[in-house]
């Protein structure tokens, strides 16, 4: 689907007959969508770059190996939207109520949640790379096997949100408030906790020597996850 009948697509109140539950190869570049509505499709293989999605619905939405590049969702509703195999490249997600995201081998890469009321994951080996969250609540969030690298977490409440089975590496605290969240199971690597609360002491002090595992982690693994994540971020996405 090119460019054009996507957009026509989208700015349609309802779901024309002849479209069925799948879009592939579809591609927009360079706009401003105001009031669109995904229509609860599953987007395959498409990309979208350069756009800012104000005031639109994508709720109950399947994106899946889709490239998201220099995108931003505004005041839009993102509840239960689905993201397999993506990639998010210099995207920001801001002043949004509800921000319910499943994303599974999803990659965010230098991106921005700011200003959002309640922000939900449901994240399975997912990466966050380089992104910063501020005055954003995590809520009952189900973040699993995913990795957080260089990221900034500023004015924060995470509440009800354990990072088990998670790889936290280099990432900055400030004044976050982590509620009723057992960080057991991760392994943390060099962060910085400043005027933040409710980190386990002893997480801090193991950080000290450069590492914290249990259960079964190995400090070797550490290091393949850097080259990996590097050989990542260096790599551009082609549209």
């Amino acid at each position: 689907m090119n460019s054009f009948d996507l957009k026509v697509l989208l700015k349609q109140k309802k779901l024309p007959k002849k479209i069925g539950d799948l879009i592939r190869h579809a591609c927009l570049d360079g706009d401003k969508l105001q009031g669109v509505n995904f229509h609860e499709l599953t987007y395959q293989d498409s990309s979208f770059f350069n756009l800012t999605i104000i005031d639109s619905d994508l709720s109950n939405t399947i994106f899946s190996n889709c490239l998201f590049k220099n995108t931003t969702f505004c005041n839009s509703e993102l509840l239960s939207v689905k993201y397999i195999n993506c990639v998010f490249m210099n995207c920001t997600f801001e002043n949004i109520k509800v921000c319910l995201l499943n994303t599974e081998n999803t990659q965010f890469i230098n991106c921005t949640f700011v200003g959002i009321e309640r922000l939900v994951f449901n994240s399975y080996s997912s990466s966050f790379i380089n992104c910063q969250f501020e005055k954003v609540n995590i809520a009952n969030s189900n973040i699993r096997s995913s990795l957080f690298l260089q990221n900034n977490f500023i004015e924060l409440k995470i509440s009800s949100s354990p990072f088990q089975t998670n790889y936290l590496f280099e990432n900055k605290f400030f004044k976050v408030k982590n509620v009723n969240a057992n960080n057991f199971l991760a392994t943390f690597y060099k962060n910085e906790y400043e005027k933040s609360s409710g980190f386990e002491k002893d997480l801090i002090h193991h950080e000290e020597q450069k590492c914290f595992i249990k259960q079964g982690e190995k400090v070797d693994n550490m290091k393949n996850y850097m080259k990996q994540i590097s050989v990542l971020v260096d790599k551009k996405p082609k549209k």
